[in-house]
């Protein structure tokens, strides 16, 4: 398994992965993560998107100053390997460098 920041390539195929978002959420993702806002993450097995995350730098506007992860999703076929963990680890380790 390899988890890596999103490309726009990603989009097709995060379409199928989540297809309850639409195109627009992915490609908003993309420019906030552009702009060291947030990072969003998927992670790839065997060449295929099996998972993602979106870790918002900001936060809450109740809490801005902690970031926060806004969606974590697994695909059901790859739920309980561990690829979660893996995001929200990736996660903590991010926001711990940013400071």
């Amino acid at each position: 398994m390899n988890i890596r920041p999103a490309t726009e390539h990603d989009i097709p195929e995060l379409l199928t992965l989540k297809p309850n978002h639409e195109e627009f959420i992915y490609r908003g993702r993309l420019k906030e993560m552009s702009r060291g806002e947030s990072v969003f993450l998927v992670a790839e097995d065997d060449g295929h998107l099996v998972g993602m995350s979106l870790l918002c730098y900001y936060g809450k506007a109740t809490y801005p100053q902690y970031p926060d992860i806004r969606d974590i999703y697994v695909h059901e076929g790859k739920r309980s390997a561990g690829i979660g963990s893996e995001l929200i680890h990736i996660c903590e380790e991010l926001s711990r460098a940013k400071g």
